[in-house]
């Protein structure tokens, strides 16, 4: 198949699968009269995400338990990460306010229950953090990328502490993950991470043109009961830059990401590491 013509495909199918999507919100809404809550429109973007990815030539791989509740901190490398995550487990997302502004995607964002961050402006983030405190009390997964951007994946940028602050007032669990990505032809600097002064519509259009994506997460432990913000953020860090290490050493020395979630110290919420695949997940719930 030519680049050209794979492009032209998963274009085409992410159009139809958005419009899919849209349709299938607007439903729900009708006839449940009303609108949804956190936690069902978590669950529609949880089934969007996993029918679009196979389509898209993304392999998703992760080991540990994805969490069900809390916050899940993890490093940031593209808007793929969304698709990813959203794909294993249902989950909210934080995300700075320009993403808002995307088109098609800052819609969907929306609709997903993105909660939309403006750092210049302080009554939004307060309303932010009121929002937040409502998806945590509901028991909805929220997703924190505490870079506060994205990067070229060579290393996990330092963490802003004070995105932490209702976590740590309300005692919330805190889970660690690191995500990468693997591309036979290309680079993950260039062609997968989406940082800098890149736009998305080139980049996707590029993306789109190779073969096979193959995304890893790998889940750490769960912690909560930190003394302070800054606490929580250096040491969540720390155990993403753990995870980050191990994943490395492991795939220099046998091609793959680890069998098993690397162990930390924190309090453990979920049983023992899993290993599991995006189709094998499928066939787990006997979701199409």
């Amino acid at each position: 198949m030519t680049n050209f013509l794979r492009r032209t495909i998963r274009f085409a199918h992410v159009a139809w699968r958005a419009a899919y999507s849209l349709t299938e919100y607007g439903y729900l809404r009708l006839k449940l009269g009303r609108s949804l809550s956190y936690s069902e429109r978590a669950a529609w973007l949880h089934r969007c995400c996993r029918k679009v990815l196979p389509h898209l030539g993304v392999q998703v791989e992760w080991h540990g338990r994805p969490p069900t509740s809390g916050l899940l901190i993890a490093n940031h490398l593209t808007y793929m990460d969304i698709l990813l995550l959203s794909s294993m487990t249902p989950c909210c997302f934080l995300s700075k306010a320009e993403v808002r502004r995307w088109p098609v995607f800052g819609w969907i964002a929306q609709l997903a229950g993105t909660i939309f961050l403006d750092r210049k402006n302080p009554a939004a983030l307060l309303r932010a953090n009121d929002q937040l405190r409502a998806l945590l009390a509901q028991g909805v997964l929220v997703v924190l990328f505490p870079e506060g951007t994205t990067s070229d994946g060579s290393s996990v940028l330092p963490f802003h502490a004070s995105l932490f602050q209702t976590a740590v007032e309300s005692d919330i669990p805190l889970t660690p993950a690191y995500i990468t990505y693997r591309i036979s032809e290309g680079s993950l600097a260039e062609d997968v991470c989406f940082w800098g002064d890149m736009t998305l519509v080139p980049h996707l259009w590029n993306l789109f043109s190779r073969s096979v994506l193959h995304a890893f997460v790998i889940f750490g432990a769960t912690e909560r009961g930190f003394e302070n913000r800054k606490e929580a953020a250096e040491r969540m860090h720390s155990r993403v830059m753990a995870l980050a290490d191990d994943q490395k050493t492991a795939s220099g020395t046998s091609g793959h990401t680890p069998e098993k979630a690397p162990g930390t110290h924190g309090e453990r919420v979920a049983a023992g590491p899993v290993h599991v695949t995006l189709a094998k997940r499928a066939e787990m719930d006997g979701s199409p």
